[in-house]
């Protein structure tokens, strides 16, 4: 028999059905396990894909949104020393399929719990419909034979980033990167089992799953699963559940802003962590969190292939767009074109290595030697520098800059300024080529109560870019189109202006 690997991301369920067996563990808004019934659970699970026939070190494709089912179904697996290919459902069918050609599982599962778009991709799959007590209705496909593609024993999940190239790339990550993320959530983030932790981003993003999920439950803490945002529902579960913990991307924070000042509402909270990622958060939106929900709204910076690799902590007072400072054993460094160190305050290339580094590319080595070196560094393609105190600040992407009359613009740049107006909500700048040059093009969705115009955003950006980084080009949109972690589909929003 294989030895079992020693560090998986379902033992610490285990530990608090030891410790506090009838502590509320998951909740999704109809059920509620507590850590020794999703113990149970888990054990309920396993017998069930034995007998599919599903065995270690196979590889499993799980698409579904938060619920209790999926997030059973994926601790089972994990108990199980499966790989689970992890997918939201949102994810287009056809785009779903691109990576079953490249990964060839096993197995396939779609959770239709609380999920209509995992009950549709079942139907384009042309799935067997059958039944769990633990996660009630789901597709199932049996697929291809997983030995054909061997992973590394400690790999628990594959999760494919969203490129703009067409060729999916499956990152490995881990039960030991998943892990860490849970541990220092637990000594930075101070989780405990008192905390109520509100799972808005979904479990099958790295964010999601590790800082949010396994973050809280590391710690003995409550899950409370909300399948997909809504500022209403999310304020309703806040003080229902008198939620401490709280987590998102920058877009979600501006529209709670949004709501709660369209409907005058007064907010008595109990949160006392406010987290976002995926992108720096400008100064006003900070500012008008801490007034709403008396809380700082801190950020932190990591990738998919690196999850969190720095933080903002609770004792500095961190006023403008940094993401804060490495976590302990994360290593970073900023390179110049040339390959050298950057001085402080130089900006560069970020690379980066420590215990959250995936281990590679599924099925892909030339991706893998592309990006990480000799050394264990992972070139993550975003430009930034460090400043004297240590913080971390980005201030673009490699592969977004945009080269405009022979100047380059980064899209962050002009993306944070049209943020700090107070009438924007989001935004996102795109290049756009034309006639042997790029255009910069602006996409904006504006605040409802106000009649924001075109003339308007001009007027304010040219007191605030140099004139070729101001947008040739102002779309004012209903909402812009956004991937399961609340990052914004850019290829989507050119799609529909360039056909």
């Amino acid at each position: 028999m294989p030895t079992p690997i020693t560090e998986n991301v379902s033992n610490d369920i285990t530990k608090w059905a030891q410790i506090r067996p009838e502590g509320k563990a998951i909740h999704d808004g109809e059920k509620t396990l507590s850590f020794l019934e999703l113990e149970n659970a888990i054990k309920s699970v396993q017998y069930e894909l034995e007998k599919l026939g599903c065995k270690r070190g196979e590889l499993v494709l799980a698409v579904g949104e938060n619920s209790i089912g999926f997030a059973v179904f994926l601790l089972a697996a994990a108990r199980m020393c499966m790989h689970v290919i992890l997918e939201n459902a949102r994810r287009a069918s056809p785009e779903i399929h691109k990576i079953i050609d490249h990964s060839q599982p096993a197995f396939q599962f779609y959770f239709h719990d609380n999920s209509s778009d995992c009950l549709g991709h079942s139907t384009f799959f042309k799935a067997s419909i059958r039944h769990s007590p633990i996660f009630g209705d789901y597709g199932f496909i049996r697929g291809h034979d997983s030995n054909s593609s061997p992973v590394d024993a400690n790999v628990f999940a594959i999760i494919y980033t969203t490129g703009t190239t067409g060729t999916p790339k499956g990152v490995m990550l881990t039960h030991s990167n998943f892990l860490f993320i849970a541990m220092m959530m637990q000594q930075l983030r101070e989780i405990e089992p008192d905390d109520q932790v509100l799972a808005i981003l979904p479990i099958s993003h790295v964010m999601g799953f590790a800082s949010v999920f396994l973050g809280a439950l590391y710690s003995g803490a409550t899950v409370y699963f909300l399948p997909k945002f809504s500022s209403e529902k999310c304020l309703e579960l806040i003080i229902k559940n008198q939620i401490t913990v709280l987590q998102g991307a920058p877009i979600m924070f501006a529209k709670l802003v949004d709501f709660v000042r369209s409907n005058k509402l007064t907010i008595s909270s109990s949160l006392r962590f406010l987290g976002s990622g995926g992108a720096p958060i400008d100064k006003n939106l900070k500012k008008d969190v801490n007034s709403i929900f008396q809380c700082d709204l801190q950020n932190g910076y990591g990738l998919t292939e690196m999850p969190s690799i720095s933080w903002t902590r609770f004792e500095d007072a961190v006023l403008d767009d940094s993401v804060g400072l490495p976590l302990p054993g994360v290593e970073i460094q900023f390179r110049n074109a040339a390959g050298a160190l950057c001085d402080i305050s130089e900006e560069g290339e970020l690379w980066a290595r420590g215990p959250n580094l995936m281990i590679g590319y599924f099925k892909s080595p030339e991706l893998t030697n592309k990006v990480m070196d000799k050394d264990g560094w992972f070139n993550t393609q975003d430009l930034g520098y460090v400043n004297h105190t240590g913080a971390l600040y980005i201030v673009g992407r490699t592969s977004d800059v945009i080269i405009r009359s022979g100047f380059k613009v980064y899209p962050l740049e002009v993306e944070s300024v049209l943020l700090a107006h107070p009438h924007i909500l989001h935004a996102a700048v795109v290049g756009h080529s034309i006639s042997a040059n790029e255009e910069v093009w602006a996409f904006i969705e504006r605040d409802k109560e106000y009649s924001l115009n075109a003339d308007e955003v001009s007027a304010y950006l040219s007191a605030q870019l140099s004139p070729y980084k101001r947008p040739s080009r102002i779309i004012f949109m209903e909402s812009l189109p956004l991937a399961a972690n609340g990052k914004v589909l850019k290829s989507k929003l050119m799609d529909q202006f360039t056909q």
